[in-house]
């Protein structure tokens, strides 16, 4: 009788786990719930994360803050620089090693801002505190149609300082609008220049600034600037002279008087002005003087101390010309009942106190409620 052997044959199937992140499918679903900076922490994973988040990266405004890694993918910024409207630059060395190789000439916003302190062991010396001054001209050369200026450049040295009006005063535009200086301690008469050189200038914005004369005098000419705002300034020892022939707009925050007959004040259109947070001083040196026009029509006061003797000048010599008046609620309720009447009796063309007409009593102390 013949035996036969039956072998049986075992057959083993391995498995491979794939990483669902690996999946184009799964990061095109994970990318819909992400905020902006998260997708473009993406971005710098890999070239394949690179190609699937990129198009979800919004490029009308793009801003590099301090924290900016230095391996920042600028590749994928240079494909898109012609899609950037608002850029807003924070990172110094981002901009020194590798913004001179872009091309963006559509941006209607630029804010930069220079970390002096990066170079402050090199009294000015470094080459690369030289660069940013060029590269930040270039930039506004280029783009033709740039509305916006924002300038933080806060010098850490006199060298610093010499290279900042260096800079400044050779920047020229005949597009920009609005120019914002904040803490950017230059000289008085490169901020004169940069007025010049921008004759379509409408806005300008001072913050963090000294004034300080050499002499006994020193002048701001405003020329063709319709709106000065000045936010945490202080005007030292001698006379500083604004002209502002055009100047329709005057908002002062934060402003100290280191004089009691504080600045010259030469605004003849000036139509509204808004103090907010200033010395009883501040507003009562523009409005006593005879230069600022007589027909200013409306006032904001807010957080504003010595409003009775504020609102006591603003009467003397404007009190038929006021139509709008606006105080903070806080400030208004120093004012005792007799001083309010009184005041309303000497402002007969006021239309809006507060936002409401100021026909009752009753309608004035609701307008202080819930200003």
């Amino acid at each position: 009788m013949d035996t036969v052997d039956t072998t049986s044959s075992t057959t083993t199937t391995t498995t491979t786990e794939i990483n669902p992140l690996n999946l184009p499918e799964i990061r095109l679903l994970i990318s819909l719930y992400l905020d902006y900076a998260s997708i473009l922490a993406c971005c710098q994973v890999n070239r394949a994360f690179l190609n699937d988040f990129g198009p979800f990266l919004s490029w009308k405004s793009v801003a590099l803050e301090r924290r900016t890694r230095e391996d920042f993918p600028l590749v994928l910024i240079q494909q898109h620089e012609h899609l950037i409207l608002r850029l807003v630059l924070e990172d110094t060395q981002v901009f020194i090693n590798g913004w001179k190789f872009l091309n963006c000439r559509n941006l209607k916003v630029l804010h930069l801002c220079v970390d002096s302190r990066r170079f402050d062991d090199d009294h000015g010396r470094h080459p690369a505190i030289r660069e940013v001054g060029a590269q930040m001209q270039e930039l506004v050369r280029q783009n033709l149609e740039l509305e916006e200026l924002r300038i933080n450049w806060k010098p850490m040295s006199l060298q610093h300082r010499q290279i900042l009006n260096r800079d400044l005063k050779d920047l020229c535009s005949n597009s920009i609008r609005r120019l914002q200086l904040y803490e950017a301690t230059c000289d008085v008469d490169v901020i004169n220049a940069l007025i010049d050189h921008c004759p379509r200038l409408e806005e300008l914005t001072i913050e963090g600034y000294y004034f300080t004369p050499d002499g006994l005098y020193l002048v701001l000419e405003l020329k063709h600037i319709r709106k000065l705002i000045l936010d945490r300034v202080a005007c030292r020892h001698g006379v500083v002279a604004f002209m502002g022939a055009e100047v329709r707009e005057l908002r002062l925050r934060y402003v100290l008087l280191h004089e009691q007959a504080g600045p010259l004040w030469v605004f003849p259109k000036l139509e509204l002005l808004c103090c907010e947070d200033s010395e009883g001083a501040v507003p009562t040196s523009v409005l006593g003087q005879w230069s600022v026009n007589l027909d200013l029509s409306k006032v904001k006061l807010r957080n504003t101390t010595n409003l009775k003797e504020t609102l006591g000048c603003l009467v003397g010599r404007r009190g038929e010309g006021i139509r709008e008046l606006t105080i903070e609620r806080n400030s208004m309720w120093t004012l005792s009942l007799a001083d309010r009447r009184m005041f309303l009796q000497q402002t007969p063309n006021l239309e809006k106190l507060n936002g409401y007409p100021p026909r009752s009593w009753a309608s004035t102390f609701q307008s202080c409620t819930i200003s």
